[in-house]
């Protein structure tokens, strides 16, 4: 059973650089996680997708193929690469300093998803909360399904986990939260689809 290591270090601006320590060799066992949310004790499965939390010696390799890879086209999606810049990286590093960057956000709590037909990376996605109401409520966020595995099982699957993950009751292995949102750009057209699959109701614009 894996035994994950989550000491909930507060940085109030998660500024990162080359120079930093970026975790790469860092075992599974000693990479702090640091989130609010607790992580679950073991990684996550159906028949078809395990979710386990996103670690740089187990995923930085996978996660850096699919974020260099050179967009469709006609079909640029600039929102899986990540923000800001939503193009492709070119080194490495770029990758490592972007999953630094998310482990440092105390709100966030990353996770990978496997496809098990093929034993591949095939995307990530996480849940976010504000600390100061993460008993009661958390979003879904940071979905990015890889390019091979859009339209299979991936999402539904990986989705289901981590909602239930966050919904089931405590004695359950869940968090025993009672809400979970989904936040997207108004642009974002593809993402608010993703979310009416999943049953979520569209509340109205932030501002």
């Amino acid at each position: 059973m894996p035994a994950y290591c989550n000491s909930q270090v507060f940085a109030p601006h998660p500024s990162v650089t080359i120079n930093d320590d970026l975790h790469e060799n860092t075992p599974a066992s000693e990479y702090d996680l640091n989130s609010f949310l607790p992580p679950p004790s073991e990684p996550l499965h159906t028949n078809l997708v395990r979710v386990e939390p996103l670690i740089p010696i187990l995923h930085a390799d996978d996660l850096h193929r699919a974020f260099s890879a050179s967009p469709e086209k006609q079909n640029p999606d600039a929102y899986f690469y990540p923000f800001p810049k939503g193009r492709p990286y070119k080194m490495k590093s770029e990758t490592l300093i972007y999953m630094e960057k998310q482990r440092r956000r105390t709100n966030l709590l990353t996770f990978a998803i496997t496809d098990l037909n093929s034993n591949e990376l095939a995307g990530t996605i996480a849940l976010g909360c504000d600390p100061l109401q993460a008993s009661l409520d958390v979003k879904l966020l940071g979905v990015k399904i890889f390019r091979k595995f859009r339209g299979t099982h991936v999402f539904l699957h990986a989705s289901y986990l981590v909602l239930s993950y966050a919904l089931d009751p405590v004695a359950k292995g869940g968090l025993g939260l009672v809400r979970v949102g989904w936040r997207t750009p108004p642009t974002n057209i593809q993402s608010q689809k993703a979310a009416e699959k999943l049953g979520f109701s569209r509340e109205g614009i932030m501002r």
